[in-house]
């Protein structure tokens, strides 16, 4: 399992606490729990190879890009096949910069990208799996 933090660049660093990173490949048949523990901040994942299923009905998210709000209980996702994901992790106040949505609307919510950035969602996609 691979497992990697960056900082943004001084120029979002007020927006942006980190990006994370994460490549894992389970054996076939294989599969493992991984709680998700809340942090208090927005987040927008990218799920770049087998995308887990959430273990909670109210969390389940069938696309692959997703921008979660604030949470305030853990849930569990079942990882299974080959994992690799792209976070962005936002400053409490940062979602709002780049999304004009009231970040109340995303609380205990995953949201679809798609949703909110309609046809613009595939080609970023696209050019975040190139990179």
């Amino acid at each position: 399992m691979e497992f990697c933090i960056s900082k943004p660049s001084p120029a979002l660093s007020g927006f942006v606490k980190h990006y994370w990173a994460i490549e894992n490949c389970l054996s076939a048949g294989e599969e493992h729990v991984q709680r998700i523990v809340p942090s208090g901040m927005a987040e927008l994942i990218f799920y770049l190879g087998d995308r887990p299923v959430s273990t909670d009905r109210n969390r389940e998210f069938s696309e692959n890009t997703v921008l979660s709000g604030q949470n305030n209980t853990y849930y569990d996702l079942k990882i299974n096949g080959r994992l690799s994901l792209f976070s962005i992790l936002f400053r409490p106040h940062g979602l709002s910069v780049f999304f004009d949505i009231p970040i109340s609307e995303l609380f205990n919510q995953n949201v679809p990208l798609r949703y909110l950035l309609k046809d613009r969602v595939g080609d970023l996609e696209e050019k975040l799996a190139e990179t």
